[in-house]
């Protein structure tokens, strides 16, 4: 655990334990509100659906208070139970596909990362796999993969009751972000990336909007394995990246 998270943890406890719950819940509320409203992601979804893009806005407002509430009675038996939780995180079915067509890093992701809990999608190959999500997710009609839409066609392949759900980075700390990665790695689900590719040490400078799936974490080393699924052999491939 870096001194960064630390003083992050430290940060929030201050927060928090200023806070009665209630006003926690309602800081954040009206904190994830105000950004999700100015997310033209969010508002294409609550047009298209507005009770179902309500509810889920709902759970991220839940999960962020459950990730910060932890730390109202923060203590050092707290703080050396995150430190012993850190070994490796990473998926059961390490995998990788290239995705078939310029346009699909968003169906070639959804596929890496329900192969990564040993799901199935229909299809003989994986380019049959993906034209299914594909299809799915309006990806040729839109031109792209719509944030919502490829969280909604996760959802679909769910096992259990966990579900996916789009965090705006804008909303996260490094240390919520880490969190959310070993919790969903610990259930064998990828966390996917919208990334800007020029932040990515191995796109040296290349301007791109990509999805790439997280399959692993390294809380040692402060490292994500990110399993590429681009058509170019320039980025295809595992990379471990800061």
């Amino acid at each position: 655990m870096s001194v960064d998270d630390i003083q992050a943890i430290t940060h929030l406890h201050d927060t928090v334990s200023k806070e009665t719950p209630l006003e926690t819940k309602e800081r954040i509320r009206e904190e994830l509100i105000s950004a999700y409203y100015e997310s033209d992601d969010f508002l294409d979804y609550l047009a298209s659906d507005s009770e179902s893009a309500l509810n889920y806005l709902n759970k991220v407002i839940e999960e962020q208070y459950e990730f910060e509430i932890q730390f109202r009675n923060y203590s050092s038996d707290l703080l050396e139970t995150l430190r012993a939780s850190e070994y490796i995180y990473e998926i059961d079915n390490d995998n990788i596909v290239r995705q078939s067509k310029s346009n699909y890093c968003g169906p070639a992701s959804a596929l890496i990362t329900v192969k990564g809990w040993n799901g199935t999608v229909v299809g003989q190959t994986d380019a049959d796999k993906m034209n299914t999500l594909a299809n799915a997710m309006d990806t040729d009609t839109d031109g792209s993969t719509i944030v919502w839409k490829l969280t909604r066609e996760l959802n679909k392949y769910k096992i259990g009751s966990i579900e996916y759900v789009h965090y705006l980075g804008s909303t996260m700390s490094s240390l919520r972000f880490k969190n959310s990665i070993k919790g969903s790695l610990q259930d064998s689900r990828a966390v996917i990336l919208h990334a800007r590719t020029q932040y990515l040490d191995y796109y040296n400078g290349v301007s791109l909007g990509h999805y790439i799936p997280i399959t692993a974490y390294d809380p040692q080393a402060n490292m994500v394995r990110l399993n590429d699924p681009h058509y170019s052999d320039l980025y295809f491939e595992r990379h471990w990246s800061v």
